[in-house]
């Protein structure tokens, strides 16, 4: 993902985050640009832009650095990193073996009341008005998904930049829109995303509407057309016939009702705060 700002001088230091080197798994797709520090330059420069990922062959290269820096704005991101643990803490959910004479073991909370709380953790990550952009869907959703496959990534990646760019967010919103519908087996979500996420890598034209799935599928590709797109907006669905729409459409108006407050800004990539210059 493009950003604006390639080197950063020595004083840049005092509002940087530092991130062991060791820490970061390769083929893990990154929350802000990465930099290094070069002690003889003064200057930090970056070796990673935003939603890419290492190779086992950089990171090893990069290993006597030992300290990645991230910019101030990756706190940004972290309420949405932190969401997409929580839920997939939820839907990774397994029963404990049965404790003393009675057998007994906890059960699962019921489908309503676990959509019901991923709701909930969901609605206040949205802004006023039902708007969210799509870099911090791709945020959550890489913290609640299974990494990708590598192969599938390198081979996008290294084809084309922009398509690799439009694969991750568009695979994304899909899973994102597919929470808001209900579904919650984590096999289906993984499954999901790397559909869509292969879909846009071989350019495959539009899928023929056969399930729910496959309407879901449609409406997030028009809603995310191409990767240029800034703000996605919930009221987008009012105008759909689709019966998926209006589904997502009701989902996102009881968010707006209880959980999204009036005054909640748009977390955003852009300006001052972000990593690209408005």
């Amino acid at each position: 993902m493009d950003f604006s700002r390639r080197k950063l001088p020595k004083d840049a230091l005092e509002d940087m985050r530092l991130c062991p080197l060791k820490s970061v798994k390769p083929y893990a797709l990154m929350l802000a640009p990465v930099y290094v520090f070069l002690p003889k330059n003064e200057k930090f420069i970056s070796v990673k832009a935003p939603l890419d990922f290492f190779t086992p062959e950089e990171l090893e290269r990069l290993a006597p650095y030992r300290t990645f820096y991230l910019p101030e704005f990756v706190d940004s991101a972290l309420s949405y990193r932190k969401a997409g643990r929580s839920i997939r803490g939820l839907l990774s959910w397994e029963p404990e073996a049965p404790l003393g004479e009675s057998g007994k073991v906890a059960l699962p909370p019921p489908p309503y009341q676990l959509n019901d709380s991923i709701l909930r953790m969901m609605g206040p990550l949205w802004g006023a008005g039902a708007a969210i952009e799509p870099f911090f869907v791709a945020v959550l959703v890489n913290e609640l998904c299974d990494l990708f496959p590598f192969e599938i990534l390198l081979k996008c990646r290294d084809r084309n930049i922009a398509v690799f760019e439009h694969a991750v967010l568009l695979s994304s919103w899909s899973v994102f829109l597919a929470l808001h519908l209900g579904f919650s087996d984590l096999d289906f979500l993984n499954a999901l995303r790397e559909r869509v996420f292969d879909e846009v890598s071989d350019d495959k034209p539009s899928i023929a509407v056969t399930n729910e799935v496959d309407q879901l599928i449609i409406l997030a590709r028009a809603s995310l057309p191409n990767e240029k797109v800034r703000t996605l907006q919930g009221n987008w669905f009012a105008g759909r016939p689709e019966n998926v729409a209006r589904r997502i459409l009701g989902r996102i108006k009881r968010l707006q009702e209880q959980l999204i407050p009036e005054a909640a800004t748009v977390v955003s990539v852009f300006g001052e705060r972000g990593f690209i210059d408005a």
